[in-house]
């Protein structure tokens, strides 16, 4: 976003100050976006201390509850921080806004900030002008965009303040074009010798045997492994049959945890294990403060072929995984408390990277054909095939999935612009290393470990529940197997899906991604949606669907010229006044065209799933 915003501004220091000691940007200025590019260096800290009332937004509870306990225990100094999460009421706000002449410094989620504008609103109709808005760790509301509607959300309310800035080491500007029109600045903080970070990079075939096999030649008394997925922790800790480990995570997902019989969980750094493993949405603004002496190794995996969320990226999360665990300064030297840093990956599980020009012309494609859609909705009088063009327009993706609330939403297109980024990184093993080599931060120390296949040591991918996290995270492998739809790797895959996700794949077939999205993906709601679609549409006896699959057999080829007759005698059996096309077939199933039919020119469809009611038992071959 550099090219939207009116001016870039570099601030250079010596030595190790604190925030609040660097004179060009204490206080923050508004209207700003500070690339502090060192974690620790106290940019939060600084606001609190800044000399007016503030609102601080954090990405999650873990972060809050963290500052909020550190700050308590600073007797030297009164920070009258509030901390806003859970069920912290709007009247509890009030009451302490009223509380005292004070300097307000309220430390709150995304959700909460909703709860704050309400309680101030009660005693001032100016509190806009009155208080300054910061948001931490910003990168997260393009890496978090999809699922995290509460940040995205959030930047209405932001806007509407009159101070207000953005703070991360790694930030990834939006496109946004309000940040244009409020005429932002991106402040670059910036150290004036930045000596670059040793990591040792493997290449494998197989991340948790080439993780045993580190561990192995190299005992320590503590490592901190970076792994985001908590059933690819759970595999982990089952095949290395770990005893002294602990799973640092989000409460949603320590609760679950603990349903399976994991104790060993917390959602609060604390009283650490010789194994601790941390997920994204723990780490993300985390400090990790370690007992002197301890020097443990940093250890990142990123498994392409488990998840896309399970992969890290050099340019944000390296470094914020990096910067959780915090150096000591000893006379005014900044030491790390950590020993190496290793970076595990599969690079070669990779597959159907998009590059960049592809992608670009799958957004104006899909987002001409939304468009065309949408206005034949609106044009079309049979309300009867309202549910058709609904079903065509959901279909019309990557464009589909930036929308919120029929809104194109610049952070969600960020969002899957960021997300190939980093999936090219991973298409081989040399675009990793080029990656890391194009942040100017690392000293990379490349190596390729083959384990063999007798050796092997297998991630499960064994789900638990239909949680959140879990549901997004199957939605995305859905949307991903589609790029090799009518495959052997698609068709097993959707198979073990059907089998432990059934629900999740019905939805997504009927309503969209979006409209998952909408019911905040939670399985109670999806399950009754499903149920209201089934009574409001009729699709399990809709007796034209039931005849065209009747008629239609899946993973045969036909002809184009064949499939308009077949359609046309089914819609005259049935007396619906329509003339049919050859396209009409792509209403009813999942597909693929064809030019040439046996070595001869040819134009037509290969069936390869049922959009309508996929789990009947007909032929559908896995």
């Amino acid at each position: 976003m550099k090219d939207q915003l009116i001016d870039v501004k570099r601030v250079t220091y010596t030595g190790n100050p604190y925030f609040s000691e660097i004179q060009e940007v204490y206080p923050i200025p508004t209207n700003s976006i500070i690339h502090k590019f060192v974690c620790g260096l106290g940019a939060t800290h600084s606001e609190i201390l800044a000399p007016r009332n503030s609102i601080i937004v954090f990405p999650n509870i873990s972060i809050i509850k963290g500052k909020h306990e550190s700050l308590s225990q600073d007797s030297a100094a009164d920070h009258n921080t509030f901390p806003v999460y859970g069920t912290i009421s709007v009247n509890k706000i009030y009451n302490y806004l009223v509380k005292d002449n004070k300097r307000k410094k309220l430390l709150t989620t995304p959700y909460g900030l909703k709860k704050i504008m309400r309680a101030l609103s009660r005693i001032s109709a100016v509190y806009k002008d009155d208080y300054f808005l910061l948001v931490d760790e910003c990168h997260k509301l393009v890496k978090d965009a999809s699922y995290r509607k509460d940040m995205t959300e959030m930047m209405d309310s932001f806007f509407a303040f009159k101070n207000k800035a953005l703070v991360s080491a790694t930030p990834l500007l939006p496109s946004d074009p309000r940040f244009k029109n409020e005429k932002f600045e991106l402040i670059e903080v910036v150290p004036d010798k930045r000596p670059l970070t040793p990591i040792r990079l493997i290449d494998t075939n197989n991340v948790t045997s080439a993780l045993q096999n580190y561990i192995a030649a190299n005992p320590l008394d503590m490592y901190l492994i970076f792994f985001n997925t908590v059933s690819g922790i759970l595999n982990i800790i089952d095949e290395l049959k770990l005893t002294d480990y602990k799973i640092f995570c989000s409460g949603e997902s320590m609760d679950l945890l603990k349903l399976t019989g994991q104790t060993n969980t917390s959602d609060y750094f604390n009283e650490p294990a010789k194994f601790n493993f941390f997920t994204s949405s723990f780490n993300a603004g985390l400090d990790i403060i370690l007992p002197n002496h301890t020097n443990p190794d940093i250890i990142m995996i990123s498994d392409c072929g488990y998840r896309k969320h399970a992969i890290i990226d050099p340019f944000t999360d390296t470094k914020q995984i990096i910067g959780r665990v915090r150096d000591v300064i000893i006379d005014d030297e900044r030491t790390k408390s950590y020993r190496n840093i290793i970076h595990i990956n599969n690079t070669s599980k990779c597959v159907n990277v998009v590059d960049e020009d592809e992608e670009q012309k799958s957004f104006q494609d899909s987002r001409g054909a939304y468009e065309l859609m949408s206005t034949l909705k609106t044009a079309f009088i049979d309300q009867g095939y309202l549910s058709f063009f609904e079903d065509a327009i959901s279909r019309m993706r990557p464009y589909y999935n930036m929308l919120n609330d029929e809104k194109f939403s610049h952070y969600l297109y960020d969002y899957h612009l960021n997300e190939n980024r980093v999936r090219r990184y991973y298409s081989h093993s040399t675009n990793l290393k080029n990656a890391y080599l194009d942040t100017n931060s690392f000293l990379l120390i490349p190596e390729s470990v083959r384990i063999p296949k007798e050796d092997i040591a297998k991630l499960k991918n064994i789900e638990i529940r239909y949680t959140k996290e879990n549901i997004v995270n199957i939605l995305d492998q859905v949307i991903e197997l589609e790029n090799i739809m009518g495959t052997d790797i698609y068709n097993n895959a959707i198979h073990q899906i059907q089998q432990r996700f059934p629900y999740v794949l019905e939805a997504y077939d009927r309503m969209g991604y979006k409209s998952i999205q909408g019911l905040h993906f939670d399985i109670k709601k999806i399950k009754k949606r499903i149920k209201e679609m089934d009574i409001e549409e009729g699709l399990n006896q809709l007796p034209v669907i039931d005849k065209i699959y009747d008629k239609v057999w899946l993973n045969q080829p036909y002809l184009s010229k064949d499939i308009k007759p077949l359609l046309q005698k089914i819609f005259d059996e049935f007396q619906i006044n329509y003339t049919a096309k050859a396209t009409d077939i792509e209403k009813y199933f999942k597909f693929k065209k064809f030019d040439k039919l046996k070595g001869k020119s040819a134009r037509g469809y290969i069936l390869i799933e049922y959009v309508y009611n996929r789990y009947r038992s007909t032929d559908t071959h896995f």
